[in-house]
């Protein structure tokens, strides 16, 4: 076990770092951990949710996003600058984001590549 988190400290730190809040976000799974489909119940139908319709359970169940398996659901988000997603590296869980339009940045390489 490494490190547990939560959804709401994710964006909280982005928050923090860019200034801004998501507006929409997509949670979903994919066949790599569909076994963890009925520990999300309230998400796993890949439907768009308005920041203000995500349920507090959805974003404070704890999980941890230390290596291992990836024990979240995959997320896609979009706030006015950005566009964010769930990223792990052997299990590491993060959110990671890139702008949303066209703008010099630090590109990265999702997977653990920097």
């Amino acid at each position: 076990m490494g490190y547990t988190t939560n959804f709401r400290e994710w964006f909280a730190n982005f928050t923090e770092q860019t200034g801004e809040t998501p507006s929409q976000i997509v949670f979903g799974f994919s066949e790599w951990h569909d076994y963890r489909v009925e520990e999300w119940p309230e998400i796993n139908d890949n439907r768009m949710w308005w920041w203000d319709e995500i349920p507090a359970s959805v974003l404070d169940r704890r999980f941890d996003a230390g290596y291992g398996s990836t024990d979240s659901p995959n997320l896609c988000a979009w706030s006015k600058s950005f566009v964010l997603f769930s990223d792990d590296y052997d299990g590491s869980e993060e959110l990671r984001w890139l702008p949303r339009h066209p703008v010099a940045h630090q590109p990265i390489r999702a997977g653990g590549g920097g």
